[in-house]
């Protein structure tokens, strides 16, 4: 009996975040931007990450799971961005996918997700995927 009576208070406040993420997300729709078609220069230091996001300034956030396609010994290094410490500085010219990274002396690429990226899909591309929507 005492199970039962943890159950019920359990999934309201379930089946209550659930809703108030959907109504956020109904509410709260802008059209995100599409880095690829934006130019980007920007200083990084420790402030700058935020819940696997890295904030270039207050409209462009760049995923931490953005992929290095900087090669090194004829081999890709398999880097993610978020393994390179800052500071350092982004910079990439609009309609252009390739971010580079300036580091003390060293000069890093990195390839901007897109919107089909398997790499870091968001909520709705896992929805579609998981029920072929």
């Amino acid at each position: 009996m005492k199970r039962n009576r943890l159950v019920v208070p359990i999934l309201w406040v379930i089946a209550l975040a659930l809703l108030g993420a959907l109504l956020s997300n109904f509410f709260h729709q802008e059209e995100p931007i599409d880095l690829r078609k934006q130019s980007l220069h920007g200083k990084i230091d420790k402030s700058s990450f935020h819940r696997g996001f890295i904030k270039v300034n207050d409209n462009i956030w760049i995923s931490q799971n953005t992929p290095e396609v900087s090669i090194v010994d004829g081999q890709k290094t398999g880097r993610l961005i978020d393994e390179i410490y800052p500071p350092y500085r982004l910079k990439k010219q609009a309609g252009d996918s390739i971010i580079l990274l300036e580091k003390d002396e060293d000069s890093l690429y990195f390839r901007v997700l897109g919107e089909d990226s398997i790499n870091d899909p968001t909520f709705s591309q896992l929805y579609r995927r998981w029920f072929k929507h």
